[in-house]
C-alpha cells in the first residue's frame, strides 16, 4: 500500500499541514518534477521541526481505531500553542489517503 497524502491539523509541531507523497507510477505534481527513485521520500530537516512527528501521524492514520493497542498515546500529541498550559480538546485531526498496491 502507498501512502498518497496525509493532512495534519494541531498535531505536535504541525498547525495545518498537507503533504502529498512521491510512488511508483504517480503522474507528478506540479510542484515537483518526476523523481529520479519514485519509492522514496526523504525527510530533512533541522532538530525539532515535526520529522519524527509526521512518522507518528502516519502510523495513527495507518492504525486506526486499532491505536489504543500500539502504545502511542495520542492525547499526548496535540498541539500545545505558547503561552497556553492545556492543549486545544479535540481540535488534532489527522487524515490520509493510500492507495493499493497490487503485491
Amino acid at each position: 500500500m502507498y501512502i498518497e497524502s496525509i493532512s495534519i491539523k494541531n498535531f505536535r509541531t504541525f498547525r495545518d499541514v498537507d503533504i502529498e507523497f512521491s510512488y511508483h507510477n504517480r503522474k507528478p505534481s506540479r510542484k515537483f518534477p518526476t523523481p529520479k527513485l519514485p519509492n522514496i521520500n526523504l525527510l530533512l530537516g533541522n532538530n525539532g521541526l515535526g520529522k519524527t512527528t509526521l512518522l507518528k501521524a502516519i502510523a495513527l492514520a495507518t492504525l486506526g481505531p486499532a491505536v489504543s493497542d500500539s502504545g502511542i498515546y495520542p492525547y499526548r500529541l496535540i498541539r500545545r500553542e505558547p503561552n497556553q498550559n492545556t492543549a486545544i480538546e479535540g481540535m488534532a485531526t489527522i487524515s490520509a489517503t493510500y492507495k493499493p498496491h497490487v503485491q
